[in-house]
């Protein structure tokens, strides 16, 4: 037995090789080998044996692991780690910096929630400036190029992975929530309405909005209430009431948006020649949510992406994209028009472009939920555009410069009166939702009955601004700053003044019908003598025939007593030339055109085609057939062509 202990180091570091599980059959076999024992030392040995090969595994683990996650600052303010070899501790520098991730920020837009690391820095003796990194450009560590050249990473091939590791292990990071759009949120079965000042309803909301949006920013408490609605009620008696009143509803009609169903269709329009202070108005109502800069509105210089998503983030609040004016290249023109279509769609309908992630899975979509306002010297050149929009004509001298002065003068208490507002609806939100749509139908059916608009868009249209006007009276009349001869003197005033936008609206778009405006273009053609059409029942033979419009000119079809027998392909192309020696493009295309033809009954068809087979000059030919009232309808006024 005196050569036990030395006979035991080999056995054990054999041990130590071998998988975990080894039977008992094997520890006899070795230690039968090495020790002369009897049965019972030989049971207490391999049980010791066992207890000692335990205790060794587990101490190895003890120190990779530790190995693995001991790091420290060296005296260079270096972040090391230490690693083992051959059994001793060895430090390894990773950076020459020390970087803690101090909190973890949830920026929350409504329709996603992205995760941020706010993280300090320093380096040696010097603290770096705080910086945020999304969550998901964290780990590949290229954010410490925002600390500049001098932080440095050592060299290999794991020294980034262990710097991130050691920044995560070491930090303890708060958590903050914070929303990146303005409007309501309901949080915790509480209505709130978020802007750049925080939010109104929770004073413990924080509230983060892009640099250029941030003043979108209302008190969270109304100071000076009555002296504020009075001065937002004056806004009135600045100009013509039919810009005036129509403006002021969809100030606070755009605070509703995502309250209401269904949500407002349509986008105002300030349509006017220069120097009649479009801007200026419709600044004053944007004024009503924080003090702002004229020179730094949304404009037709802004790209269609960056206005959908600005859209979107203004949520409840007024969208002011200001000066669509002629452009003297035609390229310009045509990008803005562009721009015009587009945004003005995606806000009467609700709607915003799908988008994908990167692996092709569909994104949400931006919506916007607030109410865009549009000042311009042009118009869109698309009916169906058009009927999205409250059109709102302003001409010299409507506004007087004197009030607007005064008015101007006041604006710092606009943001107060909307504060209140927001306020009075906060208390009363759940009723203004249940009662919503039973007032809307009521107001859109009078509309209706009034029997001089035939358009619903144009009927839904005042339905939505005399539902604003008459919560804003109620408003104002609870607050006393109106008396209840006032606030029905308004009404009515409201009423009569939103009719009749609405029927001068519904006579302009009239006026941009595709076929109206085909048939206003083949008429003034044929009375410049620049088309020709042709008596049918003319033989090839025949030496002289009648035309209507120049025979020398281009022959567009041919006529009788009944029908007009057009030329598709020569039709268009007149039509084309025409629009673009005017600066202008026909607003749809041609089978478009002629389906609506067929629509109104103009278009004579045998079966699905538009055009039919006749004869002409002895041959078959593919004609659009059209009544002759479409190009005759003004003979007697006009004369013989």
């Amino acid at each position: 037995m005196t050569q036990l202990p030395f006979k035991i180091k080999p056995l054990i570091k054999e041990l130590a090789r071998l998988e975990d599980g080894i039977g008992e059959n094997y520890l006899s076999t070795r230690v039968k080998e090495y020790f002369d024992l009897t049965a019972k030392e030989r049971d207490n040995l391999i049980k010791v044996l066992k207890d000692v090969r335990k205790k060794a595994k587990d101490t190895k683990r003890h120190k990779n692991r530790e190995s693995e996650c001991s790091y420290f600052v060296d005296e260079e303010g270096y972040t090391c780690r230490l690693t083992q070899k051959e059994g001793y501790p060895i430090p390894v520098k990773l950076a020459n910096i020390v970087a803690r991730i101090g909190k973890q920020i949830i920026e929350d837009d409504g329709l996603d929630e992205k995760w941020f690391y706010q993280i300090s820095g320093k380096k040696k003796d010097l603290s770096l400036p705080l910086i945020e990194v999304p969550a998901s450009y964290f780990s590949s560590m290229n954010w410490l190029c925002k600390w500049g050249a001098g932080v440095i990473i050592e060299p290999g091939s794991s020294s980034k992975d262990f710097l991130r590791h050691e920044i995560q292990v070491n930090s303890c990071p708060s958590t903050e929530h914070v929303y990146t759009h303005t409007g309501w949120r309901k949080k915790d079965d509480t209505w709130i309405y978020l802007t750049a000042s925080g939010a109104i309803g929770d004073e413990k909301i924080k509230v983060k909005l892009p640099k250029e949006l941030e003043r979108y920013a209302l008190p969270l408490e109304p100071l000076n209430e009555k002296e504020a609605i009075t001065a937002s009620l004056e806004f009135i008696d600045i100009g013509k009431q039919s810009i005036t009143i129509p403006l002021l509803s969809n100030v606070y009609l755009s605070s509703l948006t995502s309250l209401i169903k269904p949500m407002p269709n349509f986008v105002p329009y300030l349509y006017g020649p220069t120097g009649t202070f479009k801007t200026t108005i419709a600044f004053a109502g944007l004024s009503h949510f924080g003090e702002f800069e004229a020179d730094k509105l949304s404009s037709f210089e802004d790209t269609a992406n960056s206005l959908e998503k600005r859209a979107f983030i203004l949520k409840d609040v007024l969208m002011l994209l200001d000066d669509f004016h002629p452009s003297s290249r035609y390229a310009d023109a045509q990008i803005k028009e562009g721009i015009a279509q587009r945004i003005i769609r995606s806000s009467s309908n609700r709607t915003g472009r799908s988008r994908l992630n990167a692996d092709s899975t569909e994104k949400g979509r931006y919506e916007p939920h607030g109410i865009l306002m549009i000042t311009g010297e042009e118009m869109p050149s698309v009916q169906s555009t058009l009927a999205r929009v409250l059109l709102i004509p302003i001409g010299n001298g409507d506004i007087e410069k004197e009030k607007l002065t005064t008015s101007q003068q006041k604006s710092t208490l606009l943001p107060h009166a909307m504060s209140s507002f927001i306020h009075w609806v906060r208390n009363d939100i759940d009723n203004i939702q249940k009662q919503f749509p039973k007032e809307f139908q009521k107001l859109r059916q009078k509309a209706v009955q009034t029997e001089t608009l035939d358009h619903l868009k144009l009927c839904e249209q005042v339905a939505f601004q005399q539902y604003a006007i008459n919560l804003i009276t109620d408003w104002a009349e609870q607050k006393n700053a109106m008396s209840k001869m006032e606030v029905n003197d308004l009404r009515e005033k409201a009423w009569e003044v939103f009719i009749e936008n609405a029927e001068n609206l519904q006579v302009r778009l009239k006026l941009e019908d595709p076929v109206e405006q085909l048939q206003e273009i083949v008429m003034t053609l044929l009375f410049q003598g620049k088309i020709a059409l042709k008596e049918k029942d003319t033989t090839a033979s025949t030496m002289y025939a009648n035309y209507l419009g120049d025979a020398d000119s281009e022959l567009l079809g041919y006529y009788d007593d009944e029908h007009v027998y057009f030329m598709p392909t020569a039709l268009w192309n007149s039509v084309q030339k025409f629009c673009s020696s005017d600066g202008r493009h026909f607003p749809v295309k041609s089978n478009t055109l002629y389906r609506m033809m067929r629509d109104k009954g103009l278009l004579f068809t045998r079966g699905k085609e538009n055009t039919t087979t006749e004869r002409i000059c002895g041959e078959s030919r593919r004609l659009l057939v059209v009544k002759k009232e479409f190009v005759m309808s003004d003979e007697k006024e006009r004369g013989d062509i």
